[in-house]
């Protein structure tokens, strides 16, 4: 499985389909693909990306599933007061001693 079916696997997991997987990690991850003797044929098939272990799986609310996204975002851009702030509004009951140290 090329590292672009499994991103875009994982990207409609969480922006689509709105849930999010604790555990991925390879192991956690089955392609299958459509079996065919015709050798044209199987090279066209699209495969199925199972994922597997889904017992730490959530579904997202409307305001985590934004933030989430935003803080891959500022991770992606190296932008660390942004992750933190993100990261601090995952948890409904704070309790990290000093916030404003953390996002410093």
């Amino acid at each position: 499985m090329t590292g672009s079916a499994r991103y875009k696997s994982i990207r409609k997991l969480k922006s689509v389909d709105n849930f999010i997987h604790a555990d991925m990690h390879p192991g956690n991850i089955l392609v299958r693909v459509p079996q065919s003797k015709d050798r044209k044929r199987f090279f066209k098939s699209k495969p199925h990306v199972i994922f597997l272990d889904v017992g730490m799986t959530a579904e997202l609310s409307g305001s985590d599933r934004v933030n989430l996204l935003e803080f891959f975002k500022a991770v992606a851009r190296r932008d660390g007061r942004t992750a933190a702030e993100c990261t601090l509004r995952l948890s409904k009951e704070q309790s990290c001693p000093n916030p404003k140290a953390y996002i410093e």
